[in-house]
């Protein structure tokens, strides 16, 4: 018989988990899906599109409702609505902004509202790692609403083209922030091409002042009437909505630090090899490029040499610069004696 010591344990042995990392008792379903959503979010060299939230408070006029309404149109497919009333204000409190931008996995917003001061309140806003970076309020003054016949309509994630008029887009920095917000909101998906005749619509925002800017988007038809080279053809611009008259309100933006953390370029980015360097575009739109030369050799450059600049003998310079020496030597010698009634011309003999 085997002794007692030796015999094998009477306890059962406990079962290891189906799954690695994943518990027993744990739904496996519930934990992948989790996990596939968590490395959906995670950050990447290259950031998906960006998702917008759309959402009203608790008091919201008719006019805020439409407009929301249509920018979640324009915004499709990228865009989440959130039909539920949000008690807070975004420009006084933002932090409930940061917990629905993790939650939907969303870096714009926009958020109406209606108050004593402005009855039509729309905010313009984007995240960076789910914190709140800058924000603009805005008042519809004046709204025309979408061409309910849909005949002109785009298609849903046609990228538009956008028009900034006006000099304070250019001087102004806020207005320029807010055209780089604008740009956020309706660029669409990133493209490397794009086909002209596949312009479906445009959205021109002209400055009309600084406290008043319109908003309009129209659709771009070709029609067979040539221009004067007879190689394009003419484009005419429909207006079929919205059009807004926005009183521009407060703004919150980031500061200088965490703004250059949000437009920090990833490493792999910087470094990678299909980026070309010293390549840019200037105003008009020309491509210019940086060359680096190396230092060039001056003396050994086919160049056409004179004689003043000619590499002289450093021994016969040095010769000369000694013999200038002493016959100026010689010279004070004989300035002094000729002082003194001596006979200089002697000395100067028996000198040389």
């Amino acid at each position: 018989q085997t002794p007692p010591c030796l015999s094998r344990p009477t306890h059962k042995k406990m079962s290891a988990p189906l799954f690695s990392g994943i518990p027993k008792g744990v739904s496996k379903r519930k934990v992948l899906k989790e996990r596939r959503v968590e490395k959906a979010r995670a950050s990447k060299v290259v950031e998906n599109d960006k998702g917008c939230m759309v959402m009203h408070g608790k008091k919201s006029s008719q006019r805020v409702k439409d407009v929301l309404k249509e920018l979640t149109q324009i915004k499709k497919p990228n865009v989440k609505l959130i039909k539920s009333k949000q008690n807070f204000k975004p420009m006084d409190d933002f932090s409930p902004i940061d917990i629905l931008s993790q939650r939907h996995d969303c870096s714009l917003f926009i958020f109406g509202d209606s108050n004593k001061k402005r009855k039509h309140s729309i905010v313009f806003g984007r995240c960076f790692n789910h914190q709140v970076l800058d924000m603009m309020e805005f008042d519809v003054k004046q709204h025309t609403p979408m061409n309910s016949s849909g005949k002109y309509e785009a298609g849903i994630g046609h990228r538009p083209c956008m028009v900034f008029q006006g000099d304070l887009f250019v001087n102004n920095d806020d207005f320029k922030m807010m055209a780089n917000m604008f740009l956020d909101f309706f660029k669409g998906k990133k493209v490397e091409k794009i086909n002209l005749l596949g312009l479906e619509h445009v959205i021109i925002v002209s400055a009309i002042s600084e406290e008043v800017i319109h908003f309009g988007r129209y659709s771009i038809q070709f029609t067979k009437q040539a221009n004067t080279d007879g190689k394009s053809p003419h484009v005419e611009l429909i207006d079929i909505g919205p059009t807004m008259e926005l009183k521009v309100c407060r703004h919150k933006f980031a500061s200088d630090e965490n703004r250059r953390s949000a437009y920090k370029v990833p490493y792999e980015l910087r470094h990678s090899k299909s980026r070309n360097k010293n390549i840019d575009k200037d105003e008009l739109g020309n491509t210019v490029g940086r060359v680096h030369v190396e230092q060039q050799d001056i003396q050994t450059a086919a160049l056409r040499k004179y004689k003043a600049l000619k590499k002289t003998n450093k021994k016969a310079a040095k010769d000369l610069l000694e013999q200038a020496k002493r016959t100026q030597t010689l010279r004070e010698k004989l300035n002094s004696r000729n002082e003194d009634g001596s006979d200089g011309g002697n000395a100067m003999a028996d000198e040389e």
